[in-house]
């Protein structure tokens, strides 16, 4: 795909997204407005208050950072470049949050040429960064979890989905200190509006009254108090967080550079099997999690 098409793929998912949620915004202002004006209006200030800080702040500062490229130190073909791993150390130690001890042991490395430790160093140091990450989208993927399966709106999961995953992004990106490439992003960006997208009508495949499950699950779910209502939120939940995890994992890969050792085909893959892997582990601590709040307010009441 070349980037005049992915760039238009991109506004015209924009557009869409955009003007599905604009309609949704004013139809919920125009029934506040019957109540009081006041509602409206401060529905609105919300809103916007929301989008600077969950949107478009989080993508100023994403701009903003400078790009790294990590695939040298992964790469596996026995040679050692000199020059581009001297440079490497140098942009990380000047732009990352490294402490002043681990500042100075790169630094000395550097000087008397001891590229290959350098390299190591560079790597563990990375490595360590990119645990945290996992840690992140993790607890991403268990936020998402829980709101979408709370809520009962397929515009509200949207909106939600939106908002965590593009911090998600930006949360990743603040991990390692640099940015993807603006390629990257944009196709990065394009797979958050696309999801966002998918998660408002996925509802409707997981509705187990009236959804396209509902001849498959509605004899099994026969009788059985709430169960169906439960079964529908926690198969939403679930979808939206296997698509979070889809997304931090893909990040990840950019992040690290292994797009240029993967074809798309491949990384597409690999962040599918990532996230089928962890979809259960992240629905059960996220469930563990909440048993535990609720266990820990009634003793605390």
């Amino acid at each position: 795909m070349n980037v005049r098409k992915l760039y238009t793929l991109l506004v015209a998912g924009l557009m869409v997204f955009l003007l599905v949620i604009l309609g949704n915004i004013i139809s919920v202002g125009e029934r506040l407005d019957q109540i009081h004006s006041g509602l409206a209006y401060f529905f609105y200030f919300l809103l916007f208050f929301l989008l600077n800080v969950g949107v478009l702040y989080p993508l100023y500062r994403i701009l903003k950072s400078s790009t790294l490229d990590l695939s040298i130190l992964y790469e596996d073909d026995g040679q050692v470049r000199s020059k581009e791993i001297r440079q490497l150390a140098e942009k990380f130690k000047n732009e990352s949050d490294l402490n002043e001890d681990q500042k100075q042991v790169l630094q000395e490395t550097v000087r008397v040429e001891q590229i290959t430790t350098t390299k190591n160093l560079l790597k563990q140091y990375v490595d360590e960064r990119f645990t945290q990450m996992d840690e992140a989208i993790f607890a991403k993927a268990q936020l998402v979890f829980v709101a979408t399966a709370v809520s009962q709106s397929g515009r509200i999961d949207a909106l939600t989905s939106l908002v965590f995953n593009i911090q998600l992004v930006t949360q990743l990106i603040k991990i390692l200190g640099f940015r993807p490439t603006y390629y990257q992003l944009a196709k990065l960006y394009l797979n958050v509006f696309l999801t966002a997208l998918l998660v408002e009508s996925i509802d409707d495949l997981f509705d187990a009254e009236n959804g396209i499950l509902a001849g498959t699950l509605s004899p099994l779910l026969k009788g059985i108090p709430f169960i169906k209502e439960i079964a529908n939120s926690t198969l939403d939940g679930a979808f939206s967080a296997f698509l979070t995890l889809r997304i931090g994992y893909i990040t990840k890969t950019y992040l690290k550079g292994e797009d240029k050792m993967f074809s798309r085909k491949g990384i597409r893959k690999s962040a599918r099997l990532f996230a089928k892997q962890s979809i259960s582990s992240v629905v059960k601590k996220a469930v563990l999690n909440l048993k535990f709040n609720s266990n820990k307010k009634v003793k605390v009441s």
